[in-house]
C-alpha cells in the first residue's frame, strides 16, 4: 500500500466529515467528468490505491467532448515539453493493450492507433511554426524530414492524383474577394514529413477501454480500492469547510464525502471553477494566471469522389496556406477542420448549454478551402452536409492546466480538449503523481517537480502545466500549440 493512503486516512480524521445521514458515498477522490482525461486520471489513481467516484452527466464514459475528438496523435508542437509529453503519449498508444493491463480476451475490443504519417506544406505561412517544431523534434531525436514535392510524389505516387501539390494560397473566407485566387509566381516546393503520426480510430471506445481497465483492476484487487461510475447526474456544489474540500453534492441531492475533487469537466471546466470559488464558504482567492474557455468548433465529414481509398492510403495533411487540417477516415472519407488562421474568428462562448449546433459560414469556408487542396473532394448539397459542432475547453496558450489549486483538495485537469486526447495515457500518470506528492506534502508548487516519461526516457517539468504560469509566448496560439 502506498504511503498516500495512510495520509488520506489521517486527513479524513482531521477534517470535519459530512454528516453521514446526508452522505450517500465516501471516496478518496471525486472526479467531475468521465471523458478521456477523467478516466485516465481515475485509472492511475486506482493503481495507487485511491478509491474513486467518477461523476458524468452523460449515459456513459467518453460521451461528451471526447466523442467529438478527431483522435489525431502527433508530436509537432512549438513547445519542447509539449513535444516530449506527446511523444510519450504516442508510445503509449502503440502499446495500448500493455498500458491497460487487460487480459487478452479484451484485445479485439480495443481502440487502435492507425499510423498514417503527416505532411505539412512548407510555405511562408508555415515557416515560423515549422522552425519551432523542427528544433524541438531534433532535440529529442524524433525523426522527420523535408522532401521536395517530386520526392514526395515518388514515395506516394497516388498522392498527386488526390492533392493539389503546386498552387499556393493565403487562407481566406469564401466571402473574401481573394478567395480561391492562387498567389502569383508562388509554388509549393517542399513539405515537412513525419512517419510517426496518425489517429485513434474510435476515441469513445478508447475511454471505454479505460473504464474496463478500471473495473477489471477493481474486481481483481490489483492495487485498487472501490470505484464507482455515477452517470446521468451533475455536480451542483463542491462542498468546502475551512477552505478545504469535503466532497460534492449531486443534482439529485445526494452527497459524496471526499477530501479530493478533480475538475476534468472539459468544456464545462470554467463553470466548475466558478462554482468552486464563488461558494459562500470559500474565502480563498482564485490565483490562476490562466482561464479555460469553451471554444465552439465545426468539423466537416466529407467524401472523395474518386476510387482512391484515402482512409487506408492517405495521410494527415496540415495546410497553413488554406488554414485547414485533413485526417483520413474510413474508406474514402476525410475529416476536415480549421487550424485557426487569422481569417477564422475563434468562437468563444459563455454558456455551453446555449451552443448553436447548426453549421455556419465557418463550415462552408473550411469545405471550400479543402476543395482547393483535395482534387476529388465531393461538395455536398445543402441537405447532405455531414460533420459535428462541438465545444472544447482551451487556455490562452492552448496548453492545459494540470495542477492543484489554492483550495486544499481541489485539483484541475482542464484546458485539455483542444489537443490532449493523444496524451491520455500520460495525463493520468502525471496527475496521480502530482496528487500523491501534494497530499504527502512533497510538492512545492513554486519549484515544481521533474516528471519522468518512462517509455521515452525524457523528463518534463511540472511548471509547463502550472496554473501559475504566464501564457507561453512560444505557443503557436492555435490548436497546433
Amino acid at each position: 500500500m502506498f504511503r498516500i493512503k495512510s495520509v488520506l486516512n489521517t486527513f479524513n480524521k482531521i477534517r470535519l466529515p459530512i454528516t453521514r445521514n446526508f452522505c450517500n458515498y465516501t471516496s478518496d477522490v471525486v472526479i467531475i467528468g468521465g471523458g478521456a482525461i477523467g478516466c485516465s486520471t481515475a485509472l492511475e489513481l486506482t493503481r495507487k490505491g485511491f478509491s474513486v467516484s467518477i461523476v458524468d452527466s452523460n449515459h456513459g464514459v467518453g460521451q461528451g467532448s471526447t466523442s467529438y475528438s478527431s483522435g489525431i496523435c502527433r508530436m509537432y508542437y512549438s513547445i519542447l515539453d509539449s513535444v516530449k509529453f506527446s511523444w510519450e503519449g504516442y508510445q503509449t498508444w502503440q502499446e495500448w493493450h500493455d498500458y491497460l493491463q487487460l487480459p487478452n480476451s479484451y484485445h479485439s475490443h480495443l481502440a487502435k492507433l492507425k499510423e498514417c504519417g503527416v505532411v505539412i506544406f512548407d510555405t511562408p505561412n508555415s515557416s515560423d511554426f515549422l522552425a519551432k517544431t523542427s528544433k524541438c523534434l531534433q532535440e529529442i531525436d524524433i525523426p522527420y524530414e523535408y522532401l521536395s514535392v517530386d520526392e514526395l510524389v515518388l514515395q506516394y505516387p497516388d498522392l498527386s492524383k488526390q492533392i493539389e501539390l503546386v498552387k499556393r494560397y493565403n487562407p481566406a473566407l469564401i466571402t473574401d474577394e481573394k478567395f480561391a485566387i492562387p498567389l502569383e509566381n508562388e509554388h509549393l516546393k517542399s513539405v515537412f514529413y513525419m512517419k510517426h503520426a496518425g489517429y485513434v480510430n474510435d476515441p469513445q471506445l478508447a475511454v471505454e477501454n479505460l473504464r474496463d481497465a478500471i473495473k477489471y483492476h477493481n474486481k481483481n484487487g490489483i492495487g485498487t480500492n472501490d470505484v464507482q461510475f455515477i452517470y446521468n447526474t451533475t455536480v451542483r456544489r463542491v462542498i468546502q469547510r475551512f477552505n478545504s474540500i469535503r466532497g460534492v453534492e449531486l443534482s439529485d441531492g445526494s452527497q459524496i464525502s471526499a477530501p479530493i475533487v478533480i475538475n476534468c469537466a472539459g468544456p464545462y471546466s470554467n463553470l466548475v471553477t466558478d462554482m468552486v470559488f464563488s461558494d459562500k464558504t470559500c474565502d480563498v482567492e482564485n490565483d490562476m494566471n490562466l482561464t479555460t474557455r469553451p471554444l465552439r468548433r465545426e468539423i466537416c465529414h466529407l467524401s472523395l469522389s474518386s476510387n482512391f481509398d484515402y482512409g487506408n492510403k492517405g495521410m494527415l495533411l496540415i495546410d497553413f496556406d488554406n488554414g485547414i487540417y485533413i485526417r483520413p477516415d474510413n474508406k474514402n472519407n476525410i475529416i476536415l477542420g480549421s487550424n485557426e488562421p487569422h481569417c477564422d474568428t475563434l468562437d468563444i462562448i459563455d454558456n455551453v448549454a446555449n451552443t448553436n449546433t447548426e453549421f455556419t459560414e465557418q463550415w462552408t469556408s473550411q469545405l471550400y478551402r479543402g476543395a482547393l487542396r483535395m482534387k476529388n473532394l465531393h461538395i455536398p448539397s445543402a441537405t447532405n452536409t455531414r460533420g459535428i459542432v462541438a465545444c472544447y475547453d482551451i487556455t490562452e496558450d492552448w496548453t492545459p492546466i494540470y495542477d492543484k489549486s489554492s483550495i486544499e483538495g481541489y485539483y484541475m485537469a482542464i484546458g485539455t480538449s483542444g489537443n490532449q486526447f493523444k496524451n491520455i495515457g500520460v495525463v493520468g500518470q502525471f496527475m496521480s503523481e502530482l496528487i500523491a506528492k501534494n497530499e504527502n506534502s512533497e510538492y512545492n508548487e513554486k519549484k515544481g517537480f521533474n516528471f519522468n516519461l518512462k517509455r521515452t526516457n525524457n523528463v518534463i517539468h511540472s511548471g509547463i502545466f502550472s496554473r501559475l504560469r504566464k501564457p507561453n509566448s512560444a505557443s503557436s496560439g492555435t490548436v497546433l500549440g
